[in-house]
């Protein structure tokens, strides 16, 4: 009996996914799994395995699913025992991940309270709060930041003239950013401080500052040709206008 170009086709298949669902078995090692003995040695095994293992497998170990299931012995955890204080801000980060601003918000406030002098935390409330469009808290967190900690006074400035600009106070964002900013200032914080400059009339002086940036694009990896390419933006819109 002769076979028909599709049943071809189907066997060259089955045997394709029976090769590689041996590949896939050795590879893990799972030999311990009677079933998947089972399906080892079944005639249409490669099928079996790719749709009742290996699908299963693979959903179960995706990022999303690691993070809620991890988000879950947390939460268990906390009602039975409590967390320590880097759970805390675990929980705030995965939190934090799902967009569930209120709960990251709460876990960051806990851990501040435990450890009062921990900024990147007080950036992560700050960074809750802004989502959550509680713009006058976010700055006072921001200013607690930008005028206490050195380590942390270049970022902190940077994302509180951000939110100064939107609150429409385009002066106090150039006054503070004025009085970090520098020749070998970051692009990310040169740039924020020429649109500063702009938005508060001083196209010349932002027009400067934005060519000397351009000036460095030989020097910059690929994550700084983003700034380049900003800063060529505002340039020509200040061209236009007339600098």
């Amino acid at each position: 009996m002769e076979w028909s170009a599709q049943t071809w086709l189907i066997v060259v298949l089955l045997i394709g996914f029976w090769c590689w669902m041996l590949i896939e078995w050795f590879r893990r090692g799972e030999f311990d799994e009677p079933l998947e003995w089972v399906v080892v040695f079944s005639p249409i095994g490669g099928l079996v395995y790719l749709l009742c293992c290996y699908v299963p497998r693979r959903i179960q170990e995706s990022p999303a699913i690691k993070r809620r299931r991890r988000m879950k012995e947390l939460r268990v955890l906390q009602q039975v025992i409590g967390l320590n204080i880097d759970q805390v801000r675990e929980l705030g980060d995965l939190y934090r991940d799902q967009r569930q601003w209120v709960d990251a918000l709460q876990c960051y406030q806990d851990a501040l309270q435990r450890f009062p002098d921990h900024q990147a935390t007080r950036l992560e409330i700050v960074r809750c709060l802004t989502e959550m469009q509680r713009m006058q808290e976010a700055v006072s967190e921001l200013e607690r930041v930008a005028d206490q900690d050195i380590f942390y006074k270049q970022r902190a400035t940077l994302l509180l003239t951000q939110i100064l600009m939107k609150l429409g106070h385009p002066d106090q964002a150039l006054a503070r950013l004025k009085a970090i900013h520098t020749s070998d200032s970051p692009m990310d914080l040169a740039y924020q401080y020429a649109v500063c400059l702009v938005e508060s009339g001083h196209r010349a002086e932002a027009k400067s500052i934005l060519e000397r940036l351009v000036v460095r694009e030989p020097l910059v990896s690929r994550e700084g040709q983003e700034w380049i390419s900003k800063a060529k933006t505002l340039l020509k819109s200040i061209s236009r206008q007339g600098a």
